[in-house]
């Protein structure tokens, strides 16, 4: 049985509203940008992961590899 709040129309947003959703959208669509670097402990893992990426046509990515990174102790 449905309530009187799911059966009411939803609300437009106002222009004012849409334009400030649209703001936000922008920087957030940037800032994914960055989130395509994927980090993995060996250079193994990504084959697993790439043959999704293909399938689903997820664009680029860049994988950064932790045993390929050489580390200097001092």
């Amino acid at each position: 049985k449905l309530n009187n709040e799911e059966t009411k129309p939803k609300k437009r947003l106002s222009t004012a509203q849409q334009k400030a959703d649209e703001a936000k959208t922008t920087p957030i669509f940037t800032a994914r940008a960055q989130l395509d670097n994927l980090v993995c402990n060996t250079s193994d893992t990504p084959q697993q992961y790439l043959p999704h990426f293909k399938k689903t046509n997820a664009g680029r990515a860049v994988i950064f590899y932790l045993d390929a990174l050489k580390t200097n102790v001092v």
